[in-house]
């Protein structure tokens, strides 16, 4: 019984930390697809490094530029909301499974 209850939190917590990384790719594109002037998920103007690069940012949570234009701003604080939302989620899907089992054990 203990080891189906960690399995189903397991699958409820990897649902919502899915849901939040989905969340983060939309906020991280609409930022640095805004502050670089790209238009659409796939631009084919520009250099394809360039696309490259953003994409990169995108995917994984790295340190995002520092801006001054108020709505830009908001949207790199959205974007860094979300981006630490999904890293909490993913460490407590990691490891709440693991104490609750070693709980009802």
């Amino acid at each position: 019984m203990t080891s189906t209850i960690a399995t189903v939190s397991f699958f409820v917590l990897a649902l919502v930390t899915m849901a939040l990384q989905l969340m983060m790719y939309v906020d991280r594109a609409k930022f640095l697809r805004t502050l670089k002037g790209q238009k659409g998920l796939f631009s084919l103007s520009g250099s394809s490094i360039e696309r490259f690069g953003t994409m990169m940012q995108i995917v994984f949570p790295v340190k995002l530029q520092i801006v001054t234009d108020e709505k830009l701003n908001k949207l790199r604080e959205s974007a860094v909301k979300t981006s630490r939302y999904w890293m909490i989620s993913l460490f407590v899907t990691l490891t709440f499974p693991i104490i609750l089992f070693k709980l009802l054990e």
